[in-house]
């Protein structure tokens, strides 16, 4: 069960914040992340947002574990709980008892597609893609209109190169789902991944246009503006990024790095080298 794993599994950090939680020190000069050299007062102040949100949910998130957790003892059977537990699991940078928890909704509530979803996101961010594929393909078959998993199953698709197949699960997203921001953001994942960055760049405009608030196309269009070296635009979407999720260690280190990673796009249109995503500054 969830709550065995959580007690035998090692922690594993999902986020920056987690991962740099064991630096030593306090006060306003005490960083998660050491500053980095030459960065500026606006990335200071975004570092140091990240450790005080980070301050304020902890204690919250482990009282509502508790909570959950006494709700499952009570009833066993009573899915939502396991499906809220997995959540909080993870948001703890424990994603193998989440994992597990999520099997246990799934396991107590096995028609429903919701619970599927959640176990092939968590599945796929672990890297087991035949566990996220199953996952995906039952919540599909329970529920045909169920744009997020086949949002999930076009993912794992682009991940190895099926761009024809993934291409076909969006499509029938879009056609389910109205479309949403994720499938829109989905799409310019895989143009990215083919090259083509001009159609990547509005495939994430129309995420944003789909879901202004959320913090992924922001970051994404920050991305493929430093390759038209247009840094003012890029730190604008990056500040709208970390104003959705001040957690985003992703937008936080890109904006941090804006010079440099400005420098290192400049080099991959020169020629100067090839793209490649172990060099890529945001990747």
């Amino acid at each position: 069960m969830g709550l065995m794993a959580r007690k035998a599994k090692g922690r594993w950090t999902a986020t920056l914040v987690l991962v740099l939680l064991g630096v030593t020190g306090c006060g306003s000069g005490a960083y998660l992340l050491p500053p980095h050299s030459g960065g500026g007062a606006i990335a200071r102040a975004y570092q140091e947002a990240v450790e005080s949100h980070y301050r304020s949910v902890q204690g919250n998130v482990q009282a509502a574990v508790t909570a959950e957790e006494l709700a499952i003892a009570h009833d066993p059977s009573w899915a939502p709980a396991y499906a809220r537990l997995a959540t909080l699991f993870l948001t703890l940078g424990e994603p193998e008892a989440a994992l597990t928890t999520a099997k246990d909704a799934v396991r107590v509530a096995p028609k429903t597609s919701l619970y599927e979803t959640n176990l092939g996101k968590l599945a796929a961010s672990l890297g087991q893609s035949s566990l996220a594929r199953s996952a995906y393909q039952r919540a599909v078959e329970l529920n045909p209109g169920g744009w997020s998993a086949m949002d999930g199953l076009a993912q794992l698709d682009i991940g190895s190169k099926h761009y024809i197949q993934a291409a076909r699960w969006l499509e029938r997203a879009m056609a389910a789902g109205g479309p949403e921001a994720p499938t829109w953001q989905i799409w310019g994942s895989m143009a990215q991944a083919e090259g083509n960055w001009s159609l990547a760049t509005r495939y994430y405009h129309q995420a944003e246009v789909a879901d202004p608030a959320w913090w992924q196309p922001h970051y994404d269009l920050a991305r493929a503006a430093l390759r038209r070296h247009r840094a003012a635009f890029a730190g604008r979407q990056l500040r709208a990024a970390l104003a959705d999720d001040p957690g985003s260690s992703q937008a936080w280190l890109l904006l941090q790095s804006l010079p440099s990673a400005l420098a290192h796009w400049k080099k991959h249109v020169s020629g100067q080298y090839p793209v490649d995503g172990s060099k890529t500054l945001g990747a």
